[in-house]
């Protein structure tokens, strides 16, 4: 097997992308001096802050779906039941601090922490359905072109969806778990969030499939179809608008007024993919089809040789065993080359949105509305031990959030800043099925109040708001 320098490859590509930043970073102070901020500028404008000593600091929103006393969503005795015994003021929500460097499948364990569930569902992050369409234009072509930039092609590999989710003990703490998994730096190690396997995966669709097949015998050609028309026709379901979970918050959350349009967004996307392609070369397909055929072929190898703990079976001779020990390090090594080199052709993503939509639980359709309400930038100030964080506006940080948002970006670990309610918890019927277990919870009848206490008795719910500087 031919061994190709990866480590040089990946060291020039981490140089490139720092001069990309550093470039960035000295756009962004011209930028924060300008009345007017026009489209041309956005390119790299919020990145995580790679470069600089102080981390970026991103202040997110996040807010349960459907417990806003103020919306018409919930009945006003779910309202009631919130507000009386849930200890609602506007809704269940928390605000919370987290640095650029954190990514997406980080902030689901953030969330999970934050509202009180066990990470025992499905769940996905999304974009809210307009701009969804309008970053796609409502085309299944302009959304193929974003399957490894933002989206993540419907691949259905739920092990390799959660890779994140596995190691977990049993006899240690859950909330323990979360927290090592986002304070923690630990690399996606997954294989369908990369570019190269989403464009893979599109262009097998868009040569496999021309017609739609649509309810009631309707048919639609691929180049013509609507978003709609292809969740339908293809059986992706909502999972079509599904973000990918290795990019970091700061690659991907950006303020209202800093949503860039997305015509511009676009173009300058395909420019940055096209420089990652030519930088990469013209062998990587190659080179990826020698790693597959010799990763394909460990794994005939582990499954006619070895048990279902890796160690060799009974019989197997022992100069077999040295010949294999020989083949399999190789298949082993494969595969890290192969993950080096998906990586890769990862492009560095312009922030897009300010909004995502984390949904849990498809069954209690449980959804987060997260919002980037405020991003915070870091420097050095002559004659000061201490540094100045301006935000977005180009406005010093107010001195009652100065010290959460310099221990946030210094120490890399999140901090909840707010918290408005309760936590709620697993299976108990989404907003509504929590709102009737509060009035359950609070009953007079002893009958109706023991079942209640019975619910949570292994969830260990508590009945009072959380405090934000120790939910995390």
């Amino acid at each position: 097997m031919t061994i190709i320098d990866f480590e040089s490859r990946k060291r020039a590509l981490q140089e490139k992308r720092g001069i990309e930043v550093n470039e960035s970073l000295n756009q962004q102070e011209d930028i924060f001096l300008e009345d007017d901020f026009s489209d041309d500028d956005y390119q790299g404008f919020f990145l995580s802050g790679y470069a600089s000593e102080y981390s970026y600091v991103y202040e997110l929103e996040m807010e349960l779906v459907g417990s806003n006393l103020k919306k018409e969503e919930l009945a006003a005795s779910g309202k009631e039941a919130l507000k009386i015994f849930g200890g609602v003021k506007e809704s269940i929500s928390r605000k919370v601090l987290v640095t650029g460097h954190t990514l997406l499948w980080q902030l689901h364990y953030i969330i999970q922490q934050a509202f009180g569930w066990s990470n025992s569902h499905l769940h996905r992050f999304s974009l809210p359905e307009e701009s969804f369409k309008k970053i796609t234009k409502d085309s299944p072509k302009t959304w193929g072109e974003l399957c490894g930039i933002i989206f993540r092609y419907p691949f259905g590999d739920e092990e390799d969806l959660y890779w994140y989710d596995y190691g977990y003990r049993r006899n240690r703490s859950l909330r323990s778990w979360f927290r090592e998994k986002y304070t923690t730096e630990e690399e996606y190690a997954g294989e369908g969030d990369h570019y190269i396997s989403n464009q893979k995966a599109v262009r097998d669709l868009f040569n496999n499939v021309q017609t739609l097949k649509l309810f009631g015998g309707k048919q639609v050609e691929l180049s013509k179809a609507s978003i709609t028309d292809l969740q339908r026709g293809a059986g992706f379901d909502e999972n079509i608008n599904s973000i990918l979970t290795r990019l970091p918050i700061g690659e991907i959350f950006t303020t209202s007024k800093r949503v860039p349009k997305y015509p511009s967004w676009r173009k300058g996307m395909k420019e940055l993919v096209k420089d990652i392609l030519a930088m990469n070369g013209k062998e990587a397909n190659r080179e990826l089809a020698m790693f597959e055929r010799c990763i394909d072929a460990g794994e005939k190898l582990m499954e006619k040789y070895c048990d279902e703990d890796g160690e060799f079976k009974e019989g197997v001779p022992r100069k077999l065993q040295e010949e294999l020990k020989e083949e399999l390090e190789k298949a082993k090594e494969a595969v890290e080359f192969r993950q080096m080199l998906l990586e890769a052709f990862n492009v560095m993503v312009n922030a897009f949105t300010d909004t995502l939509v984390y949904h849990y639980d498809y069954g209690d359709d449980w959804q987060v509305r997260i919002t980037c309400k405020n991003v915070y930038i870091g420097g050095e100030v002559e004659d000061s031990e201490q540094p100045m964080f301006i935000d977005a506006e180009e406005v010093e940080v107010e001195p009652k959030l100065y010290d959460a948002v310099h221990k946030v970006s210094t120490d890399k670990a999140p901090l909840c800043i707010t918290c408005d309610g309760v936590k709620v918890f697993d299976n108990i019927g989404g907003v509504e099925g929590f709102c009737e277990f509060l009035r359950e919870y609070n009953s007079d009848d002893p009958i109706v109040l023991a079942d209640a206490k019975e619910i949570v008795e292994d969830v260990k719910w508590k009945d009072r708001v959380p405090n934000p500087k120790t939910l995390l």
